[in-house]
């Protein structure tokens, strides 16, 4: 049987082989030579009795018993980097960390919140895949997902804190509003084109203004699934789009678009990040979350602007928010009436 410094060292090859799945890239990321990285895999499986995975000439694949290895061997290496941790402090942090967040606000603000932290702690590297898709956390071997929803859902086995709330503006070019004018309610969205976002409601808006929730169908010429191409689309003058407020709001202030309805906004939304429970989550995925509470939101003020409701400081989260525990709401959840001057240049 293998020492327990051996078992360690090889169990953490056979995890960054299974999260690479490659040979040549395991090696890339370690340090060694693909030969060692092979001759390792070799003897953890001569020592464990089992396969734990198979190579052809298309690459390798993971064998059940090796997916099941896999994923109790994460759990040890992050009890071990845990008490690493301990002994010699967090501003040691060290290891690679697997995220993924949504294209739109990935790209926009939770890229560079990732860079600050990444700067903070030089040990830590990071893999960031930036996707609208709800992907599978497990089977993607994310240590971090940051999403969007009405509401934080955390699947069965994970966690979710709440980072922000955010919500989605109503907006149109200055040329557009120049040929077509501006709706004065919702219900005249049916003479407007509209730039249709599809996980946005599609063609059937629900906005929330001064006298509750109202539905309006809308209909457009475009159809996207993407905030970025939505915002894009607007600005081309081709319709009314929703757009996050974080994106609309820099391009109104500059007047490259028009603060549409504004006394109405799709529901808000929370921005959360998800993540394994205690036993799995290592020291610096715990610290990128507390960095995240307290940063995050901050940078969605920022960008919406000084007299947003999102500018008031959030305390650093000390526990994780149980599944079932509620959104803490914003301060004003929607934008109030005359809510443009949120937007203006003063």
């Amino acid at each position: 049987m293998k020492r327990s410094g051996d078992l360690l060292r090889d169990m953490g090859i056979f995890v960054k082989l299974v999260e690479t799945q490659s040979f040549t890239e395991a090696g890339r990321s370690l340090g060694l030579p693909k030969s060692t990285v092979s001759r390792r895999i070799d003897a953890l499986e001569e020592s464990l009795g089992v396969r734990l995975v198979l190579r052809n000439n298309r690459g390798l694949a993971v064998t059940e018993t090796g997916m099941a290895y896999y994923q109790r061997a994460r759990r040890v290496l992050g009890l071990a980097e845990d008490a690493l941790q301990a002994v010699v402090g967090e501003e040691r942090l060290r290891g690679t960390l697997r995220m993924t967040a949504p294209r739109g606000v990935g790209s926009l603000i939770v890229a560079d919140v990732l860079y600050d932290f990444m700067r903070l702690h030089p040990g830590v590297s990071a893999e960031l895949m930036l996707t609208d898709r709800r992907v599978d956390m497990t089977e993607g071997r994310f240590d971090l997902a940051v999403r969007i929803g009405l509401e934080t859902q955390a699947p069965p086995g994970f966690e979710a804190t709440p980072l922000s709330p955010t919500w989605i503006l109503l907006c149109a070019s200055p040329a557009y509003v120049a040929r077509h004018g501006l709706p004065e309610k919702p219900a005249d969205m049916a003479r407007h084109q509209a730039v249709v976002v599809r996980f946005l409601g599609g063609t059937r808006w629900r906005l929330r203004g001064p006298a509750g929730v109202v539905e309006v169908d809308v209909a457009g010429r475009l159809s996207v699934d993407d905030v970025i191409m939505a915002e894009r689309a607007a600005r081309a003058g081709l319709g009314i789009a929703p757009i996050v407020a974080a994106l609309a709001a820099p391009c109104v202030r500059a007047g490259r678009l028009v603060h549409v309805l504004p006394e109405h906004s799709f529901e808000v939304r929370s921005v959360y990040a998800l993540y394994p429970p205690g036993a799995l989550r290592p020291p610096k995925t715990r610290r990128l979350i507390e960095h995240m509470v307290t940063h995050l939101r901050a940078a969605f003020a920022e960008r919406i602007g000084p007299l947003s409701p999102l500018s008031a400081p959030v305390p650093p989260v000390e526990h994780p928010v149980p599944l079932s525990a509620p959104v803490p709401p914003a301060e004003h959840p929607v934008p109030p009436p005359g809510a443009s001057a949120v937007l203006s240049t003063n």
